[in-house]
């Protein structure tokens, strides 16, 4: 048996053990879709991905969070579109975050009127401008004409590292983490990648990264859905979807991730819904999260060997 010390040859060696068939259980389709496309790598139409991502927007919490929108792209909320977590646009970010269907007709429809109505991308928080063109540019719209000025918008504040008002999202320079992990998701989403706008927020995100004290022992600290805020394990998600070189000075963040996992290869969840947590379906904290467990796979994938983590699994059983 290889010594549970020595360093990673392949990335599953990362692993206590292995959840993939946890994570693909039929009856969560909305994130069974996603670790089929961004796990396993399987083709977008790709008859598996089709049939679970189809059975996704009915799926709670999602079905909930999309009850108010009308077949033809009206959001019946009672509330201005950005109302806090409580708004069209907020259900919007939360539902893409939680694996609808970008192909269903209604979001789609819901998203136009968005765009094109009311307030469309006018307001105030950066962040949560990052996170709707994130959500957009997921649904495969970053080349409509509002999210591309808007993407043209946050490039040229790029130099500033852009700034909130919101002291829990600024890292060592004042300057806005959640932001910088949005658009570098919502650029790495884009048909064209923007690679000054995508380079500008992994540059942020890393040197926010590289700043923080990751002490092992207090576990991940890892949230799900993040709309206006952000922890290490999604800045390492928004890094390796961007495409950024292994950085020595990610290790830490990266082994902590490592070491937060259970003796079942899963990630516990530490910070539930920031809103809608009055609707079924959500995830609960202090138990294993699937969303969770396959962000912290995507980024081991990654970069288990890269960085030279420890071979905690072992070899495969012999055939």
């Amino acid at each position: 048996m290889t010594s549970p010390r020595e360093p990673c040859t392949e990335w599953w060696q990362a692993l206590r053990a292995d959840p993939l068939g946890w994570l693909l259980d039929e009856r969560h389709p909305n994130v069974a879709w996603r670790v089929l496309v961004d796990l396993v790598e399987r083709p977008a139409e790709a008859p598996a991905v089709c049939r679970m991502r189809g059975g996704a927007s009915a799926t709670e919490p999602v079905a909930s969070l999309l009850e108010r929108l009308l077949p033809d792209g009206t959001w019946e909320c009672g509330v201005p579109a950005w109302s806090p977590f409580q708004g069209a646009w907020w259900r919007l970010i939360a539902a893409v975050r939680l694996g609808a269907d970008p192909t269903d007709p209604r979001l789609r429809a819901g998203l136009q009127r968005l765009l094109e109505e009311g307030d469309g991308l006018h307001v105030a928080d950066p962040c949560a401008r990052a996170r709707a063109v994130e959500a957009a540019c997921r649904l495969g719209w970053g080349d409509h004409p509002v999210v591309a000025e808007e993407l043209a918008r946050f490039e040229a504040g790029a130099h500033g590292g852009w700034t909130c008002v919101h002291e829990a999202h600024h890292d060592g320079e004042g300057r806005c983490t959640v932001t910088a992990v949005a658009l570098a998701r919502a650029v790495a989403s884009t048909e064209r990648p923007d690679r000054e706008l995508g380079e500008a927020a992994a540059s942020r995100i890393a040197a926010w990264l590289g700043g923080l004290d990751h002490p092992l022992e207090t576990g991940l600290a890892g949230g799900f859905p993040n709309l206006m805020r952000t922890d290490r394990l999604e800045a390492l998600t928004a890094l390796v979807m961007a495409g950024h070189p292994w950085d020595g000075g990610l290790h830490p963040a990266l082994a902590a991730v490592q070491l937060a996992q259970d003796a079942e290869g899963r990630w516990r969840l530490d910070a539930g819904p920031e809103a809608f947590g009055h609707l079924e379906g959500w995830e609960r904290e202090d138990r294993p999260s699937r969303w969770l467990t396959l962000a912290a796979l995507v980024v081991l994938k990654a970069w288990a060997v890269p960085a030279g983590l420890p071979n905690v699994l072992g070899p495969p059983p012999a055939a």
